[in-house]
């Protein structure tokens, strides 16, 4: 076999490892609504941001054995914050917000995982708020106490920006639905 034989099959080989390649995306799709006196009063969708924290959480607990997570919990923020990767639980670069009757962060309730995603939309979590306040967006944490961010070993899943400010009287419910998803 000549050379440029060998480099013609080599060639052809590295072509085929290309079309071979796939990459996962994670995906993170919130809708959230405000209902006052039982009347929706306004809604957003949006995507929010998987953190470089919550995309280590998976592959450490999908390919290391690495511990995981029972429940997940849903937080809210009060300040004009867009959300990076690099956040974390730890350091979230945004305020939370605690103005709402639940003791804790509201749990968010996975329903069976089908077509690469779960969600909690037959339980959507559900913040009766007890204060006028301005809400920018929220995140999927892994430790249920309001306003922690010192909790050892918690993750920060995915945080976003709501498309605008959205607005919560006292007495106002927010209900969150919440689908997580890998595409290809």
């Amino acid at each position: 076999m000549n050379k440029s034989n060998c480099k013609a099959i080599f060639g052809a080989d590295a072509i085929y490892q290309k079309q071979l390649q796939q990459f996962a995306m994670c995906d993170n799709l919130w809708l959230v609504e405000c209902f006052r006196k039982d009347k929706k009063i306004w809604e957003t969708t949006w995507h929010n941001l998987v953190t470089t924290e919550g995309r280590n959480y998976l592959l450490d607990v999908g390919f290391k054995s690495g511990g995981a997570f029972a429940t997940w919990y849903i937080s809210l923020y009060e300040d004009d914050y867009t959300p990076a990767a690099v956040d974390t639980y730890a350091v979230p670069g945004f305020n939370e917000t605690t103005a709402y009757d639940e003791a804790n962060r509201v749990t968010w309730q996975a329903g069976a995982v089908a077509a690469a995603e779960v969600s909690n939309s037959a339980n959507k979590a559900s913040f009766t708020f007890n204060a006028t306040k301005n809400i920018y967006g929220g995140a999927l944490v892994s430790f249920a106490t309001k306003d922690d961010v010192a909790e050892a070993g918690a993750v920060m899943y995915a945080s976003g920006r709501f498309d605008s400010t959205k607005p919560v009287d006292s007495g106002d419910i927010v209900k969150i639905t919440t689908t997580v998803g890998l595409t290809i």
